[in-house]
């Protein structure tokens, strides 16, 4: 059984936001290297969400606010996509 894409991505983004938590273990300066890369990997994900990936890289930058899931909040602003058969009521 595969995953539908929904899935996926918010598995891709709960991943993106653990590694993003994992640096607070590592360090604060890890922050660097790690926020333009989160930032790029969502911009691919929802590339009609600029508002979100920039907030990932200004959030992964800044001490302290590692533990809020932008990209996950990202996922949730995405819309669905359309079922290929469509039920009529």
């Amino acid at each position: 059984m595969t995953m539908a894409l929904p899935d996926r991505l918010l598995l891709i983004c709960l991943a993106i936001d653990a590694i993003g938590l994992l640096n607070v273990l590592w360090g604060e300066a890890l922050d660097a290297i790690w926020a333009p890369v989160s930032a790029v990997l969502l911009r691919y994900l929802f590339p009609e969400q600029l508002l979100f990936s920039v907030l990932q890289f200004v959030e992964e930058m800044l001490p302290l606010t590692d533990f809020v899931p932008t990209a996950t909040l990202g996922m949730c602003g995405h819309p669905a996509p359309r079922s290929a058969t469509r039920v009529s009521c």
